[in-house]
């Protein structure tokens, strides 16, 4: 169980970096209207809370089971809203990514269901 632990917190951990990398290159080099930095600062700030959750869940803390799930959950209905609302025809150069992160969600959420039961 704590090889799946680590795995699934290395990987949320990658996941908030990258997407924190992807913020801070987009607040450089794009736009400045309002809603475009809107969106860079929520995915900023989602990115943060996955590496929060990631180092948490590590330390198999109730905090962090809590807090890997709510980013899972997020990170599911993100790919949800992402497919429903034509996603897959207007950005479907993100597919690749959000099936990493509907894959990534949906493992995170049944390791901290067994986390939680382990405990």
């Amino acid at each position: 169980m704590q090889r799946h632990v680590k795995v699934v917190s290395y990987a949320w951990a990658i996941a908030g970096f990258g997407l924190i990398a992807w913020a801070l290159w987009g607040l450089m080099t794009e736009s400045h209207f309002r809603s475009v930095v809107e969106s860079w600062l929520t995915t900023l700030a989602f990115g943060m809370l996955a590496i929060v959750a990631s180092i948490a869940f590590v330390k198999r803390t109730l905090s962090g089971r809590v807090l890997i799930r709510l980013v899972s959950v997020v990170a599911l209905f993100y790919s949800a809203a992402w497919l429903l609302m034509g996603g897959a025809e207007e950005a479907s150069t993100y597919w690749p990514g959000i099936l990493v992160g509907t894959v990534l969600s949906i493992y995170a959420l049944v390791i901290a269901g067994k986390a939680a039961r382990a405990a």
